[in-house]
């Protein structure tokens, strides 16, 4: 799999809040329980990258074959965690009887969803995040513990590469811990950043380790923030209008603006004595054992990279910009760099390492050989940005 699971908050934000003597034993307790979940999903699901997913779907210029309807359902995990998930299905698209919406979490995802199923589907013509029509399973108030707070939102992918229905591929919503995170649902960049890596699970083969996991957060958070433009309360954003900030209000607490700033990397956040942002705009060497090699840190550097293209190119960010993002992701050769001579996805974990360690200049390249191919007016603006972040010279 691209990654054994994919969530919004990093460990190292939930490590420092568990240290902190600036918050409460409550808040440190949940931090505490939210950061042992989030390693133990790490070390539990480790299958094969890529393992069971064909080729990604060629680029498409317009649309295909009629796309299957969303189909959400929509669950209530009761405060429960991984092995009771995805608990009591409260909202079904195919089912009348379970459509009346109370919850506020599940009105939230409810609406989330629908915007970014149909983001992908009118601007990238995407059939789901599988390009298969594949159903959403979303689960809300998930936790794992009797006590009530969770601090993170994330993707689980299933552990059977073949449907499930029992344990199928999904996402997760904690309800935040009431007084550092406001409740994970609220903020559409988020679910459309946590879709993202499904979408990403589905294409390319993104290992979740130093570069190419880097990468595979970029990619999420790049989408995310365009489908926050897109669906902008003042309606479409233009790319020098947007804010860049991805999970903008989900800090409580004084000088928590967003979870990262795509445009500032490392102003995002500066809560004393609790956490601070640890971005910048150069890649950071980053041991394996913190963040798997800096995949939330070193994120900074090909998202700066797509700001400075879509400012330069001017207009909206999914006219040109999120197009060459998107072939790029999508070109077979992106899953091929982490495949044997056979095509079978590489299941040894250095060589995914070794080869992760290169992905940046890699990407690059393919985006530089599609706005050529495709868009060469904007040739020039993705050149200068990856010269302008380090990954090209």
């Amino acid at each position: 799999m691209t990654c054994q699971h994919c969530s919004i908050i990093p460990s190292y934000i939930l490590k420092d809040i568990a240290e902190s003597s600036n918050v409460s034993q409550t808040v440190r307790d949940i931090a505490t329980k939210s950061f042992a979940h989030t390693a133990a999903i790490h070390h539990a699901r480790t299958s094969a990258q890529g393992k069971g997913f064909g080729p990604p779907a060629a680029l498409r210029t317009s649309a295909g074959p009629a796309p299957e309807p969303l189909n959400r359902e929509i669950y209530d995990a009761q405060q429960r965690g991984f092995d009771d998930l995805p608990g009591r299905k409260v909202f079904a698209d195919n089912d009348v009887s379970l459509q009346d919406l109370k919850d506020e979490s599940v009105i939230n995802v409810h609406g989330h969803f629908q915007k970014v199923f149909d983001f992908y589907q009118k601007v990238f013509k995407r059939n789901s995040f599988d390009d298969k029509g594949a159903k959403l399973v979303i689960s809300v108030h998930f936790d794992g513990d009797p006590g009530r707070g969770y601090d993170n939102a994330l993707w689980l992918p299933s552990p059977n590469p073949n449907p499930d229905p029992q344990k199928p591929s999904q996402w997760c919503f904690g309800d935040g811990d009431f007084v550092v995170f406001d409740n994970f649902t609220n903020i559409l960049d988020i679910a459309a950043h946590e879709f993202t890596h499904a979408v990403v699970e589905h294409t390319g083969i993104l290992p979740y380790y130093y570069q190419s996991g880097a990468l595979n957060e970029s990619i999420s958070d790049v989408f995310g923030s365009m489908i926050k433009q897109y669906f902008a309360p003042g309606g479409p954003q233009k790319a020098k209008d947007a804010d860049w900030l991805i999970g903008e209000g989900l800090f409580l607490v004084p000088g928590g603006r967003a979870l990262r700033d795509m445009v500032n990397p490392g102003t995002a956040y500066n809560i004393p004595g609790v956490t601070a942002d640890r971005q910048r705009r150069d890649y950071q060497n980053i041991p394996l054992w913190e963040d798997n090699g800096g995949v939330h840190i070193n994120s900074s550097v090909p998202n700066r990279a797509f700001v400075l293209v879509a400012k330069a190119l001017g207009g909206f960010s999914w006219e040109v910009a999120g197009p060459i993002w998107y072939a790029s992701l999508t070109d077979p050769r992106l899953r091929e760099a982490f495949t044997w001579d056979d095509g079978k996805p590489i299941d040894d974990r250095w060589e995914q390492i070794r080869r992760s360690r290169k992905t940046f200049k890699f990407f690059a390249n393919l985006t530089v050989e599609y706005a050529r191919a495709h868009w060469p007016d904007a040739v020039e603006a993705v050149q200068n940005a990856w010269m302008e972040v380090g990954v090209l010279r």
